[in-house]
C-alpha cells in the first residue's frame, strides 16, 4: 500500500513517515520510560537495535513532529506472524514527548495519531499492543488513542484497539 508523501499537518507539527535521522534521534533522546521497557525486551542500553528491529518488521512507520522540527516520538506497526488481521503497535517517545504543554496543541497531536490508528485498523481489525504496568506514559498513550487494557501479566499491560 502507498503511503509515500503520507502527512497530517497541525498547528502544532505533524505526523509524517520516518526518516533515517528520526531513528537516531529516537535511539539518543529516547524517554526513560520507554528505554525501560528496551531493558526488559532484552535491549540492555542498545536502543538504537530495538528500533531498528521494529521498524524493519514494521509494515508502516511514523513519526510526530513539532512546529520546530523536533522529533516528539515514533511508531508503527507489525503484522502478526500467526493471526490474519491482527497488527502489533510500538511507539517510543523523545524528551520533546514532555514539551507539549498546550491543551490545544496535545489536542491536534492526539487528533491526527487517532487518524493514523484508524488506518492502521482499516488494515488491521485488531490492533495489539503493551508495555510495561509501571510505563505510565504509554498507558496514558493508549488510552487516548482509543486502546483498551485486556489483559495483564506479572509486569505487562496488554491492551488492544478494534474497529
Amino acid at each position: 500500500m502507498k503511503t509515500t508523501g503520507l502527512r497530517f499537518d497541525t498547528s502544532y507539527g505533524c505526523i509524517r513517515e520516518i526518516t533515517d535521522q528520526d531513528i537516531y534521534w529516537l535511539a539518543f533522546d529516547m524517554i526513560e520510560q520507554d528505554k525501560d521497557d528496551c531493558r526488559a525486551s532484552g535491549y540492555g542500553e542498545n536502543f538504537l537495535q530495538a528500533i531498528l528491529d521494529y521498524v524493519f518488521i514494521s509494515q508502516f512507520v511514523f513519526s510526530l513532529e513539532d512546529k520546530s522540527g523536533g522529533i516528539i516520538g515514533s511508531f508503527g506497526i507489525f503484522p502478526d506472524e500467526e493471526l490474519e488481521g491482527v497488527g502489533t503497535m510500538w511507539g517510543f517517545s523523545t524528551s520533546n514527548f514532555f514539551s507539549i504543554k498546550s491543551p490545544r496543541g496535545a489536542s491536534e497531536i492526539l487528533s491526527n495519531t487517532k487518524r493514523v490508528l484508524d488506518f492502521f485498523n482499516s488494515i488491521f481489525p485488531v490492533v495489539k499492543a503493551s508495555c510495561l504496568m509501571e510505563n505510565k506514559e504509554a498507558r496514558r498513550r493508549f488510552n487516548f488513542g482509543g486502546f483498551r487494557m485486556y489483559d495483564r501479566t506479572e509486569d505487562r499491560a496488554l491492551y488492544m484497539r478494534t474497529v
